[in-house]
This record gives C-alpha cells, sequence and structure tokens, in this order.
C-alpha cells in the first residue's frame, strides 16, 4: 500500500509511479483524514510518499502519524519513505525513522525524489524556471523506476539527497518553521483579481478553504502550508503576506509517461 500526502501534486505523481511498477493500490492521506472510519487494506508494505516541507515531514503526516489509530498488521510488515524535495531534504529521514520506531513498525529504505520547487512564502524562495521544471520531470521516471526495484527487494539504505548543513536544517530550522511560519492568517486575497471560481477550495486537500457568500475565499486553521491555493489560482489572487507577491506558480501534470 501506498500512503501519501500531496498538495500541489508532485508526491500524488510519484506516488502513482509507484503504484504503476509495483502494483501497490494508493491511498491519499487527505481523504483519510475526511472520513477516518475507512478501514485501511491490508498489504505485504507500506509506503509513505510525501513533501519535505522545510527539511522535515508536512504537519499533516505529523498529525496524522501521532494521532491515528493503526491496524495491527501495520506492526507485521515493512515501511519505506519517498519523499518528494525541490532541491534537497536534510535529515527528513531520520524524523521518519523515529516515527516509525516510536510505533515498533520496521522500517526498511527511505528515498528522495528531486522534483519541481513549490515553496514560494518566504524571500530567495520561488519556483523553477521552466527548464529547469522540466528537467526535473524528465528525470523523475527513471528516480522512480530505480526505487522501486529497490523498495521490491526490500533494501535498507538512506537513498536521500541530504545537501548541507542538513542537522542544522531539519533540527533547528524545520522547527521554527513549523512553530512561527505556518500561520495560515497571512493568507490574503486581492479581491479586484479573484474571479470566484472555487479551485482554492476544490484543491485544498484539507478542506480548509471555504468561499463567503460573496465568492472570497477564507482560510480555517486547518492549514498544513502545501500552498496548493496559491498554486492553483488562474487569476494569481491569492498571496502569502508580502512574500509571493511576483513569484510564480506551480501545479504538477496529471501523468507522466515513464
Amino acid at each position: 500500500m501506498i500512503l501519501f500526502f500531496s498538495g500541489t501534486g508532485n508526491s500524488r505523481l510519484v506516488a502513482e509511479m509507484l503504484s504503476k511498477h509495483l502494483g501497490d493500490k494508493t491511498v491519499d492521506i487527505s481523504e483519510l483524514l475526511r472520513s477516518d472510519d475507512e478501514p485501511l487494506p491490508e498489504s505485504e508494505r507500506v509506503i509513505w510518499v510525501f513533501p519535505v516541507h522545510s527539511w522535515g515531514m508536512p504537519q499533516i503526516l505529523v498529525r496524522y502519524l501521532s494521532s491515528a489509530v493503526f491496524p495491527q498488521w501495520f506492526g507485521e510488515t515493512g515501511h519505506f519513505m519517498v519523499a518528494t524535495c525541490g532541491d534537497d531534504a536534510g535529515c527528513t529521514h531520520d524524523v521518519w525513522r523515529k516515527a516509525m520506531r516510536r510505533h515498533g513498525w520496521t522500517h526498511y529504505g527511505a528515498y528522495t525524489v528531486i522534483m519541481p520547487n513549490t515553496y514560494v512564502a518566504l524571500p530567495g524562495f520561488d519556483v523553477d524556471s521552466q527548464s529547469l521544471e522540466q528537467s526535473k520531470l524528465a528525470d523523475m521516471p527513471e528516480r522512480v523506476r530505480h526505487i522501486a526495484r529497490a523498495i521490491s527487494v526490500r533494501a535498507k539504505v538512506d537513498d536521500v539527497v541530504k545537501g548541507a548543513v542538513p542537522g542544522l536544517k531539519t533540527h533547528v530550522v524545520y522547527p521554527l518553521f513549523m512553530a512561527a511560519l505556518t500561520s495560515p492568517s497571512h493568507f490574503k486575497v486581492d479581491e479586484k483579481r479573484c474571479i470566484g471560481c472555487g479551485r482554492c477550495e476544490r484543491r485544498c486537500p484539507l478542506s480548509n478553504v471555504k468561499l463567503s457568500a460573496e465568492h472570497v475565499p477564507t482560510w480555517g486553521k486547518n492549514c498544513t502550508m502545501c500552498l496548493a491555493c496559491y498554486h492553483v489560482c488562474p487569476s494569481h489572487a491569492i498571496n502569502y503576506g508580502p512574500f509571493t507577491s511576483g513569484k510564480g506558480q506551480y501545479l504538477a501534470p496529471d501523468k507522466l509517461q515513464g
């Protein structure tokens, strides 16, 4: 089984490609959170696919791992991590393995897949150029095939791009980021540009965006800072404070060959 969370579609794309190679069923964690009575299908392995947020796991995955009730067979199978990131993942794999150990689950390989950048909510961060975006997407299928082969033989490796000073990024920057820079209160709408299409509401994986009576989006507190609402807006009417003004947008394609 492939348990995945995805905001802008990168991790969904990787999960679907892994499913194609391995035959494992994909299960969207955001859908599980909306219908927690749905039982998880028993599987010979669990592959956790998710985006890296500030060199760590997304808040929604942290909450899910700490609060969900998991079936007994989770402790009798093997677990794998496949994380998508724009450049590097720091020590995200260590955070994930710690969560696996806390539950007493057997953990095998941890992998990263480089995908187009989506984080734009701080100075110095923007989407990739079109050429770099296309290059990353072109490299992704072969990388996923390699990971699928390693998972099929239950390789116990850390095949991850850590980047420079990974410990500092994950163990210092990540907790500071989660504490101070993930509030949905900073989302703003340019009502002159907003066309009231509702794409932001429909795209939000946590159903955290609602249209007001005037068809203007508003945000609740259940936000994981995936920025899907920002990227999906066709009129570029959504910003996160002053930081996203003039920056690009990105949504993963529906499918890739490979």
